[in-house]
């Protein structure tokens, strides 16, 4: 790609070894990595080849590997980032099998919120709990009906439709399922193009459970900033920041695990974005602080990363 970017009109988010050029495996020195990666430089001094191609799109080249070990997936990223906001539900359109880790996040969550002086609460997440006949004929059925169940028991602000290996192999269309009942319930309903062999990057989960919140629901035309606001991206963990900002003048704006709707609609109102982790938060606050960019032509523009 001659640019790496994040397109907000589109409901799919680009893979990180697209974007970034990024790999996951290296067979050399760590010397080498560092010359071998520097391709913003090279790129701009044309004296390099890499993959063939020269210029901007010049790349690290990806092993040829059969498989990957000891990772997880884009999908289990997006239960751990939708799974944990406080009041909207993710639907994973999947078999039972992809939530085999929802006890365990569940914990996590609930140690954060404790943390975070937040009430306890079980973990958001739902299955479509696809069977053999499901992946035969289809279960668009199933997930309208799981999406209402969620939406009428639990009456949440939004609802988030992850798609699993299974659904992309057969095809389900989340986007215009997601577009009905968002008509029909009068909430947020947001598909999330998420299946595990979509990107080898596990990573790829934040950046689209990142980009689902940015189309959706982060206010595309604030009326203020809110000069005291500071957004910090974040995993679980202790609220250490609030101390340290707080004889700054500052407040403290948790995004995305264990978020609410309202925090996460109000982060384009704020300062600065930070984040703990470059590989968690860029995505997310890259974003935020070009809003005044694409808030002016949200249909048709991509924020570009230099």
């Amino acid at each position: 790609m001659s640019t790496r970017k994040i397109n907000l009109s589109m409901s799919e988010c680009s893979n990180r070894e697209m974007r970034l050029g990024t790999i996951t495996s290296w067979d050399g020195s760590a010397s080498e990595l560092l010359k071998a990666s520097d391709y913003e430089d090279r790129s701009a001094k044309k004296t390099d080849k890499c993959c063939g191609k020269r210029g901007r799109a010049c790349q690290l080249c990806e092993l040829n590997m059969p498989f990957s070990q000891e990772t997880t997936c884009a999908h289990a990223m997006v239960a751990c980032q939708i799974g944990n906001l406080t009041d909207c539900i993710l639907v994973e359109h999947s078999p039972i099998g992809c939530s085999a880790q929802q006890h365990g996040l569940n914990v996590s969550m609930n140690i954060g919120l404790a943390r975070r002086h937040k009430q306890p609460q079980t973990i958001s997440i739902l299955s479509t709990n696809l069977l053999e006949n499901d992946m035969v004929f289809g279960a668009s059925n199933k997930l309208r009906q799981t999406i209402r169940d969620a939406y009428y028991r639990y009456s949440p602000k939004a609802i988030f439709i992850s798609m699993a290996c299974s659904t992309a192999i057969i095809g389900e269309d989340i986007d215009s399922i997601a577009d009905e009942l968002q008509n029909e319930l009068g909430i947020e309903v947001i598909p999330l193009h998420c299946e595990g062999f979509r990107s080898k990057h596990w990573s790829t989960g934040f950046d689209i459970s990142q980009h689902g919140i940015l189309r959706s629901i982060v206010e595309k035309n604030p009326k203020k900033k809110q000069k005291e606001l500071i957004n910090i991206v974040q995993l679980w963990g202790t609220d250490y920041f609030s101390d340290i900002l707080k004889p700054l003048g500052l407040r403290v704006n948790y995004l995305v695990d264990m978020a609410s709707y309202d925090e996460l609609k109000q982060a384009s109102e704020a300062l600065a974005t930070t984040t703990f982790c470059h590989t968690l938060g860029s995505y997310m606050a890259t974003a935020i602080h070009l809003v005044p960019i694409w808030l002016q032509h949200w249909k048709n523009i991509s924020v570009f990363l230099r």
